[in-house]
C-alpha cells in the first residue's frame, strides 16, 4: 500500500559531477591585422561570406521539439538560466543523450558502484564504458565533455518492493518526467560546483533519467523509488566564450533565486561542517581572466545586516575544484523567502580592480 509523507514531493538531491578540463575545449585565437591600401581604378570584387567564428555564443533557441518531456525541462530551465548569467544555450544531441540515458540505466541497476556514480564497472548488465569520456566516444560523439548527476527520491513510500516496482512501470506516485526534468535543472543551479558545469562553456546536451527502488534501512519493509538523472555536456569543435566577457554572477541581478539553500554535492564545499548541515543559496563568479586578489565580497540583508558566510578562490577552495576565474560565498544558514539580499564583491581580475554591486529575491519556497 502506498503512503505519501508529505503533500509535497520530498525530494533529497545528491549531486555529483566529474572534472572537465575545460582548457580541452580550445580557446579563441589570436591574429594581426592590416589595412589594405588600394591605388587607381579598383576591379568589382564579389565579397565573400564572413567566416563563422567557432566560438561564438549560441544565441538562438533551439527547437527542442522530439525530446522527452524530461528533456525539454531540463534544458528549458538550464538555457533559461545560462542565457540570463551571460552564455549560449545548450544545444540537444542525440549521442549525449544516449550516453547519459544509458548510464543512468546502468546505475539504476547496478548491485553496487565501487569507484562512485561516474565509472561504470566493466563486464555488468548495461555497461557501456568506464567513464563518462568512454562512454561519450562510444555514443559516437568525439570532444570535451562533461558529466553532471543528482539522485532524487521520491516522496512516496511503499510497503513491498513489489507495489514500489509496479510504480515504476505505472508512474503512479512518482514525478511526472517534466516535474523530474526540471527539479533536477533546479537541484544543479542550487549548488556550486555543479552550477558552474551547468553555467559553462558547454555546446551540446543529453539529458537521460532512470528509476530504481530503494529500501529504507531505518525502517524495514518502507520502499521508495528514486531516480537517476544526468546530463552531458560537450564541445565538439570549440566551446561558447562570450566575446566581450564581464563579470558573471549567480543569481543574476534582479533576478529570482532557484531556491533559499545549498542543494548539497559531491564534492562538498564545506566539508568540515558535514553534509548535514543547512547552508543558504549561493553566489557564485565568473570572470573573463584570473582572480587575483577578492578584497570583498559579501551578502546583506534588506535592513543592511550581514550575512554569515564563506568565501572562496581556487587558492582556498576545500575541493581544489574550481578555476583561477571563479569564486564563491556560501551563506551559513538558510536565506529567508520573499527577501531582497544585496551582494557586493571588489577585486581584481587580472591586477586590475573592478567592482559590483546587485541584487537578487528569494523565492517564497525552496
Amino acid at each position: 500500500m502506498a503512503r505519501t509523507r508529505h503533500n509535497s514531493y520530498a525530494q533529497r538531491a545528491l549531486t555529483l559531477m566529474t572534472a572537465a578540463a575545460l582548457a580541452a575545449c580550445g580557446g579563441g585565437g589570436g591574429g594581426s591585422g592590416g589595412t589594405a591600401q588600394i591605388s587607381g581604378p579598383s576591379t568589382p570584387v564579389t565579397p565573400t561570406a564572413p567566416v563563422p567564428d567557432p566560438t561564438a555564443l549560441q544565441l538562438q533557441a533551439p527547437d527542442l521539439s522530439g525530446l522527452s518531456q524530461g528533456a525539454i525541462a531540463a534544458l528549458s530551465y538550464l538555457n533559461e538560466a545560462r542565457v540570463r548569467y551571460g552564455q549560449g544555450y545548450l544545444l540537444p544531441n542525440a549521442a549525449l543523450q544516449k550516453a547519459a540515458q544509458d548510464h543512468s540505466k546502468w546505475i539504476a541497476n547496478a548491485e553496487s558502484i565501487p569507484e562512485g556514480a561516474h565509472y561504470q564497472v566493466p563486464g555488468t548488465p548495461n555497461f557501456t564504458g568506464y567513464s563518462p569520456s568512454d562512454r561519450v566516444r562510444a555514443a559516437g560523439y568525439l570532444g570535451a565533455n562533461t558529466e553532471i548527476l543528482s539522485a532524487i527520491a521520491e516522496g512516496t513510500t511503499f510497503s513491498t518492493q513489489q507495489e514500489a516496482n509496479a510504480s515504476k512501470l505505472s508512474g503512479a506516485g512518482l514525478m511526472t518526467a517534466q516535474e523530474l526534468g526540471r527539479q533536477f535543472a533546479k537541484g544543479q543551479l542550487n549548488t556550486v560546483y555543479h552550477r558552474f558545469g551547468a553555467l559553462g562553456p558547454w555546446r551540446d546536451a543529453g539529458y537521460g533519467a532512470s528509476y530504481y527502488t530503494l529500501s529504507r534501512a531505518t525502517n524495514l519493509g518502507d520502499y521508495t523509488v528514486s531516480s537517476t538523472v544526468g546530463l552531458s555536456m560537450g564541445c565538439q569543435v570549440q566551446c561558447q566564450y562570450p566575446k566581450n566577457p564581464q563579470l558573471m554572477v549567480y543569481p543574476t541581478p534582479g533576478s529570482v533565486a532557484d531556491g533559499l539553500r545549498f542543494g548539497n554535492e559531491v564534492p562538498h564545499p564545506a566539508p568540515d561542517l558535514g553534509l548535514g548541515a543547512v547552508f543558504g543559496f549561493p553566489v557564485t563568479i565568473e570572470a573573463s581572466a584570473e582572480i587575483t586578489s577578492l578584497d570583498l565580497f559579501e551578502m546583506r540583508g534588506p535592513n543592511g545586516q550581514a550575512i554569515s558566510a564563506r568565501t572562496h578562490t581556487h587558492k582556498t577552495d576545500p575541493a581544489k575544484h574550481i578555476q583561477p576565474n571563479q569564486a564563491f560565498l556560501l551563506p551559513l544558514d538558510s536565506l529567508q523567502p520573499n527577501t531582497t539580499y544585496t551582494v557586493t564583491i571588489e577585486l581584481k581580475i587580472a591586477g586590475t580592480p573592478e567592482k559590483k554591486i546587485w541584487q537578487f529575491t528569494t523565492p517564497a519556497n525552496n
